[in-house]
């Protein structure tokens, strides 16, 4: 029975973009003649994984299905490669034995994530003014940021663009040629479109004016407002414009929403006060424009109005909730006052100690986020492995604590207004682990020998996994009392407690996983090699070719001067420890890749005469993978910690 496409078989997920889905089949002809499969369905299928359609082609002795990946899920995953083991379990019917249940080997599936940047430009708004006869006005940049090949189109051949392609994010110079234009108001609009296809624009403005005099002359300012209004609430913003004419004057609004306090005024200086109807407005996915136009004695001039409508948002996290620092999870908060920032006070609990904090993030088109949890990295601390190999559920890690307390900060004043409060956020190290639940990398089968010990950890369970079950070639299930609200838990099998050999092969349940071991070959030698993960737990990796150690002494000496002779004197001896360590064979894929994540590991320890014993790794790479190689082993070289 066999896969095709065979093991591994990889997908890529880029966001915003849909991926290939792949048509796998699963060939189940044997000696048993069979002549139906139904029921067919995954086991440990992971998250960001979908399987749809199977069925069975009795002809050729073969189940078909297709693997696609969960763009839901995939979208809020951090970026990296991901890998997990999926199995099929399908019911057979076979003369003579009637229906069985069948279950598939293990096929590993490879995802890449690669975060997507969308297409965004700023401004949103480029506004030129042009004095007839006067030089042109100074070029304006668009900014433009995009992970894919772009294009812009104007809509108006006076524009023009120091490039109109590109790839990337990109600065473009935007200016306007007004040769041949008449006094008067002009809008063009620039349309820009990279490899997503969803097209976002930019205005572009121009004012062609008569100039002022010193008996004739019209002034307005500012020359642009903005305001942000929260979506389906009124906005009470007033804003001012002020006026300086040399005789009476008119202005129109080209936009209902945007509201002015009059439509004319004498001549000297005057102001207008401007305000948005916006309570009815309901895109929240472009800025809605709108100009005010002044007209005095043939001269004209323009005041742009942006509004930009937010839908009201607090949200990204969540009180009583577990997460993970490395998925730098963040709090999103809309705010439709000016002038004002988001304000969070924090109180961080390692189980130690207290560290009180405080963070701030500024508005930016009314929305403003502050990363939450990142401090998780310096409060969490690394524990010893312990020295106790028996068989028990342990807990060696809490995670930290956080309480939050979120306002609105006025800049000036320094008043605050109350926006929400979050207890009891628990934040571990590293990122949200690929399998549900599992905070480890063991492979879900491991070749070790019968007196190897294996460790396995699991994180937000429901109850505490007291007990770890043994089934196979022997079998046993071994209790520990423990309690129910320690976020994560530790399991350690030391398979000398059961009674094995050579060839045998056990399952061990535990926590709502489960890990198939073969027993291999005994070996001369046999060490144990404890090293972090990213969540801070220990992971066990049997090695079992030879150890070699090697004393050494590092020497400071120094130099003095007798009767004109130069001595060389020694100061200080330290002496420590080399070792070569050789991992014996190294029989799938899946264990190469578990044995390298000892490269990213900060702390490893090795089990000398019963006790971990700290170690600095030396050996920085392991030899590529080789595909005609079944059988490798790595020498690992590693000095002592601490020298004496």
């Amino acid at each position: 029975m066999s896969f095709n496409p065979p093991s591994p078989i990889a997908f890529n997920y880029q966001q915003y973009y849909t991926p290939l889905s792949q048509t796998v089949t699963y060939d189940i002809s044997s000696e048993l003649f069979v002549n139906s499969a139904s029921q067919i369905e995954t086991i440990s299928m992971p998250p960001w994984l979908i399987m749809s359609n199977p069925y069975f082609v009795a002809a050729d002795d073969k189940i078909y299905f297709t693997l696609s990946v969960n763009t839901t899920y995939a979208f809020t995953m951090a970026e990296g490669n991901y890998s997990d083991n999926i199995k099929l379990r399908f019911k057979v019917n076979i003369p003579v034995f009637g229906t069985i249940t069948v279950t598939s080997d293990n096929y590993l599936v490879q995802l890449e994530v690669i975060h997507t940047t969308q297409l965004t430009l700023t401004p949103s708004v480029l506004p030129f003014s042009y004095l007839v006869g006067g030089s042109n006005p100074q070029n304006q940049t668009l900014s433009i940021a995009s992970d894919s090949n772009w294009n812009i189109v104007s809509s108006q051949s006076w524009v023009t663009l120091s490039q109109a392609n590109g790839y990337g994010s990109a600065s473009v110079f935007v200016g306007v040629n007004p040769a041949g234009l008449t006094v008067g108001d002009y809008q063009a609009i620039l349309q820009v479109t990279d490899g997503l296809g969803i097209p976002r624009v930019a205005t572009v403005t121009l004012l062609v004016t008569e100039g002022d005099t010193e008996d004739t002359y019209l002034y307005v300012s500012p020359g642009s407002l903005q305001f942000i209004s929260e979506l389906e609430v009124e906005n009470t913003t007033e804003k001012t414009i002020t006026i300086e004419a040399s005789d009476a004057w008119t202005l129109t609004s080209s936009e209902a929403w945007c509201v002015v306090s009059a439509s004319s005024g004498t001549s000297g200086i005057s102001t207008v006060t401007v305000t948005v109807d916006s309570d009815e407005l309901t895109d929240t996915t472009v800025p809605y424009l709108s100009e005010i136009v002044f007209v005095s004695e043939g001269i004209q001039k323009t005041v742009f109005v942006e509004l930009i409508i937010v839908p009201f948002l607090l949200d990204g996290i969540t009180s009583e909730t577990l997460y993970y620092a490395d998925d730098r999870n963040k709090l999103q908060v809309t705010n439709v006052f000016p002038n004002m920032f988001l304000y969070i006070e924090a109180i961080a609990s390692n189980g130690a100690s207290n560290h009180v904090y405080k963070l701030s993030a500024p508005y930016q088109n009314g929305l403003a986020k502050q990363l939450i949890g990142m401090e998780t990295n310096a409060l969490l601390k690394s524990v010893i492995p312990t020295a106790t190999l028996t068989t028990r559920v342990i807990h060696s890690i809490n995670p930290v604590n956080i309480n939050i307390n979120a306002y609105n900060k006025a800049q000036f004043s320094g008043a605050t207004t109350a926006l929400a409060n979050y207890t009891n956020l628990q934040f571990l190290t590293g990122t949200t682990p690929s399998v549900t639940n599992k905070i480890c990398y063991t492979p879900a089968i491991l070749n070790l020998t019968k007196d190897a010990v294996i460790s396995l950890s699991a994180v937000n369970l429901e109850e505490a996994p007291t007990q770890i079950v043994v089934t196979g070639s022997d079998s046993g299930t071994f209790t520990t009392s423990i309690a129910n609200d320690l976020t994560t838990y530790n399991a350690i099998l030391n398979l000398a407690d059961l009674d094995l050999s050579a060839g045998d092969q056990i399952e061990v349940a535990w926590a709502g996983f489960t890990t198939t071991i073969n027993i291999k070959d005994n070996a001369i030698e046999q060490t144990i090699i404890a090293f972090e993960n990213e969540w801070k737990k220990y992971e066990f990796f049997e090695c079992t070719g030879f150890l070699t150690e090697t004393p050494t002494a590092k020497t400071t000496t120094t130099e003095v001067q007798d009767e004109g002779n130069k001595h060389t004197k020694v100061v200080t001896i330290d002496s420590g420890v080399e070792y070569t360590l050789n991992t014996g064979y190294i029989y799938t894929q899946a264990e190469y890749d578990w044995l390298a994540r000892i490269l990213e590991s900060k702390h490893i320890y090795i089990y000398r005469n019963g006790a971990p014993v700290e170690i600095i790794l030396s050996t920085k790479n392991l030899e590529t993978y080789k595909t005609k190689t079944h059988y490798r082993s790595y020498n690992l070289k590693f000095t002592k910690a601490i020298i004496k």
